[in-house]
């Protein structure tokens, strides 16, 4: 199933989303909590993510109209193990 309605994202499909958050119910415990993130994220003064402007300027113009207070820090390294 081709998912096309994600703002700033190329068509993906339905098979390529990670499944802990992937569902085809409206009644999932999993869109709920999703919800209640994206509700979060919308009373936040500023989301930090992890990647850079350049990476996905796409996807983050589409987020900053819907959170104009965008900021990326990324890429962040991990450290080695020793």
């Amino acid at each position: 199933m081709p998912i096309d309605w994600i703002a700033g994202v190329p068509t993906v499909r339905l098979g390529n989303v990670s499944s802990f958050i992937r569902t085809l119910g409206p009644t999932s415990f999993t869109l709920h909590v999703e919800e209640d993130e994206v509700n979060s994220c919308a009373k936040a003064q500023g989301l930090i993510l992890n990647m850079f402007d350049d990476l996905k300027s796409d996807v983050l113009d589409a987020l900053r109209d819907e959170f104009p207070r965008v900021y990326t820090i990324g890429p962040l390294r991990r450290r080695p193990r020793e």
